[in-house]
């Protein structure tokens, strides 16, 4: 086939995939309303075909143009609905029991391959100069993958907060018959549409099922998204001659990947209503809020030294503190975090020893800290990045260059994971753990307070 009969093709199963994407959910949909299980299965089958429509359309828009096939938001809209609908069934063959939740899962994938080929359709063809690079295989594929991912945990966060919500409200008792039989059976009648309209969504998975699907796929894709705005800034500079421009596209990137950070983070705590946890070194308060929403009841105190950080935080539970000195009693809390502050303090292990005073016996202590990337050739590549490519960068983007060589200083000097949790067991923590991100660019240490 010539280039363009390949085109024409990719063009065709392309829009075909989204039309199978459309009738799946369609069939999602009725298991969902009505508990059918021949419309899931069909819908399943349905699914897997648009798929593989999908994968022929990515193949053959390759083929065509002589590349990989994510050149342009065309093509990227392809490549996300492949992996959404690939990570959704990956899901489905460990959890059978989430099949009806495609009814949502596949509405992101119907809508970026519909705008990609409404809005956004290129013809096939070579890349432009500054694209034409071997990094947009590196970073364009992180790209797309990660937030094909993070969209998928978007889906399942949503339905959690809707399923959290429905298991919370108490159902109200039937109206008594009272006189007024009109009025009371018109009570009644809305009574019985309200209890029909809870069964539909009781065919959720439970709040906590949704709640681990949500966490889990997070926690996946939150590294890949990482490596890609790592390797998005190499790319940058040896495309346009700067790491960093902050254009649109790069800051809500790195506000993106601040929010999934906090949320992995206060995930980790475990923290449950009516508890009591403290921030330490909470900046602009971030964490906290992200505390506070993933936990409603529990008090969330957020502690910084900084009192232009304390003004950016705004209203709230903010006060002044330092992580040595803590302004708490004895034993008054059951949860401390601190994320990106424990490398700042003059004496970490002042601080953990002063975490553990405050801390109840049994409370938990949660760090969020630079680490070491446990892959030799990401750990390689990340030194790199560190030693030679921050220091250029902050030379020639920022007024406060010696801030940023500080920070690549104090990574580089900082323990690996072993012996961070060393440190937390020798203050006085028990079953001490860690989870990396990132490959262990960043790591979740966590504590017990040992009686």
């Amino acid at each position: 086939m010539s280039p363009a009969e390949l085109a024409s093709t990719s063009d065709t199963l392309a829009w075909l995939a989204v039309l199978s994407y459309v009738v799946a959910a369609t069939l999602f949909g009725l298991e969902f309303a009505y508990g059918t299980r021949w419309f899931g299965v069909a819908g399943l089958t349905v699914t897997v075909a648009g798929l593989a429509a999908n994968i022929g359309a990515a193949v053959t828009r390759g083929l065509a143009v002589d590349r990989v096939p994510w050149g342009n938001m065309y093509e990227f809209s392809i490549i996300v609905g492949i992996i959404t609908v690939a990570g959704y069934l990956v899901w489905l063959r460990r959890r059978p029991e989430i099949r009806p939740l495609g009814v949502f899962v596949l509405l992101p994938a119907v809508l970026a391959m519909a705008l990609g080929g409404l809005v956004f359709p290129v013809p096939a063809g070579p890349l432009v100069p500054a694209l034409n690079s071997r990094w947009i295989v590196i970073h364009v594929a992180a790209a797309i993958t990660g937030s094909s991912v993070l969209c998928l945990a978007a889906v399942f966060s949503i339905l959690y907060l809707v399923k959290e919500r429905m298991e919370r409200r108490q159902r109200p008792p039937a109206p008594p018959l009272v006189a007024g039989a009109a009025k009371t059976a018109d009570r009644v009648e809305v009574d019985q549409a309200v209890a029909r309209h809870a069964r539909v969504w009781d065919r959720l998975p439970s709040a906590d099922t949704l709640d681990h699907l949500a966490y889990r796929t997070t926690a996946f894709g939150f590294p890949i998204w990482t490596f890609a705005i790592i390797a998005g800034a190499i790319w940058a500079q040896a495309a346009w001659g700067r790491y960093w421009g902050w254009d649109p596209k790069e800051t809500w990137s790195f506000i993106s990947w601040t929010v999934f950070a906090a949320y992995l983070h206060a995930r980790a705590t475990g923290l449950t209503a009516g508890e009591v946890a403290a921030d330490v070194a909470c900046g602009t308060g971030a964490l906290a809020r992200e505390l506070e929403a993933l936990a409603p009841g529990a008090v969330v105190v957020g502690l910084d030294f900084s009192q232009e950080m304390l003004k950016r935080a705004g209203r709230g539970r903010f006060a002044a503190g330092d992580a040595l000195q803590l302004p708490l009693a004895d034993a008054s809390v059951d949860v401390v975090t601190i994320a990106f502050g424990l490398r700042n303090l003059p004496e970490p292990g002042q601080g953990l020893l002063e975490f553990r005073r405050v801390l109840r016996p049994g409370g938990r202590l949660v760090v969020c800290e630079f680490s070491t990337p446990v892959v030799p050739v990401l750990r390689e590549v990340y030194g790199r990045y560190l030693t030679r490519l921050m220091p250029v960068a902050a030379r020639r983007l920022t007024s406060d260059p010696e801030a940023y060589q500080y920070l690549a200083r104090s990574i580089g000097a900082w323990p690996d994971q072993p012996a961070l949790a060393r440190w937390l067991q020798e203050a006085g923590f028990g079953e001490v753990a860690w989870r990396n991100l990132t490959g262990g660019i960043v790591a979740l240490h966590r504590g017990v307070a040992r009686p």
